[in-house]
């Protein structure tokens, strides 16, 4: 309890005295939030989550479930979460996973080895804002990519297969969503879980700007906010730590995911491990790699200013949307249920 107290005095200390701090950080961090991180996460997130309350699912059940078993251990439905994480970044595997165990389809244990390895980057922010716009090289990018999902697929084959038993992997799940509910649904948690995101990365905004004038700045900046921590990454030419903190995700980002999966309440041991666990395993990776392939690095002069650009990852996500909504309409008619 008096740790508490102090750091709240400290807290309230640094307000006071730095408020032109605290107001210019807070701007930062809604543009950032405005600029990249809203238009790469929102449109992945709603199409992954329709996707994954829709029937589409359904479509491949039968043909990769045999597969899913015996590389995996677990069922597709699992499978198809991880996948989905893969694609749409950090917080949309942890709501899919709190909307499955709140609705009683996996166990308690289940959900917890499925946060261990559903929270990955997305591939828009590693390609495009740390291997363009950090590291001035593409390549880079992918081999960063390349290390984050072997390695988080590592983490898959062994929680799930150490965690999760057979039993709980099998148990039958349904798809009953109509199409306007899975949209409607999708939407929703989409915006929330945004919302969420955005409170976090302003909050860490103003931290990291009053700590910037500390000795431990760059180490907390590292640890806590894995932009501001890959960005430090590439300032160094240092890709094996920059690897290491998109699996670690920073501070951020896990509180980002634990507070969406305040009703599951999983041992925070154990994801943290498992974060600190998904580093260690990227870094080993790029490092094999950089042994037999080392990509030149396009070095920027001092005056040249570094800007990692996502608006165009969302440009066929928007299309995607725009699919949506025409299905979406033409699917009122067509729908038993009334949508309101």
């Amino acid at each position: 309890m008096l740790s508490i107290i102090i750091f709240c005095l400290c807290a309230l200390l640094g307000f006071v005295l730095n408020p032109d701090t605290v107001k210019s950080s807070t701007v930062d961090g809604l543009i950032m939030c405005g600029r990249i991180i809203i238009p790469s996460i929102f449109p992945f997130s709603v199409l992954s989550l329709f996707i994954h309350k829709s029937n589409v699912l359904c479509f491949f059940e039968k043909i990769a479930q045999p597969f899913c078993l015996k590389i995996f251990g677990i069922s597709f439905r699992y499978v198809s979460i991880f996948f989905i994480s893969l694609f749409a970044g950090y917080p949309v595997g942890a709501v899919l996973i709190k909307n499955m165990y709140k609705s009683g389809e996996i166990s308690k244990k289940a959900a917890e080895a499925m946060l261990c390895y559903c929270v990955n980057s997305s591939p828009s922010f590693i390609i495009i804002a740390v291997g363009i716009g950090f590291f001035r090289n593409e390549a880079y990018g992918w081999i960063l990519l390349a290390a984050h999902i072997i390695s988080a697929l590592l983490l898959c084959i062994l929680f799930s297969r150490l965690c999760i038993t057979e039993q709980t992997a099998n148990k039958p799940t349904p798809y009953g969503h109509t199409i306007i509910d899975a949209f409607i649904e999708a939407t929703y948690d989409s915006s929330v879980a945004v919302f969420s995101i955005c409170s976090w990365v302003i909050l860490f905004c103003v931290i990291n700007s009053l700590l910037s004038r500390a000795a431990v700045a760059d180490i907390f900046l590292c640890l806590s906010e894995v932009t501001s921590g890959c960005k430090i990454a590439s300032e160094s030419g240092n890709l094996l730590l920059a690897s290491f903190l998109l699996g670690w995700g920073g501070a951020c980002v896990q509180l980002q995911i634990l507070s969406s999966c305040r009703i599951l309440q999983p041992r925070l041991g154990l994801f943290v491990g498992a974060r600190f666990l998904h580093g260690i395993f990227s870094s080993a990776i790029v490092f094999v790699v950089n042994l037999f392939y080392k990509p030149s690095v396009m070095t920027a002069s001092s005056g040249t200013k570094i800007i990692a650009r996502t608006n165009s990852t969302a440009i066929p996500a928007s299309v995607a949307l725009m699919l949506l909504c025409l299905v979406f309409l033409f699917s009122i008619k067509n729908s038993d249920n009334q949508p309101f």
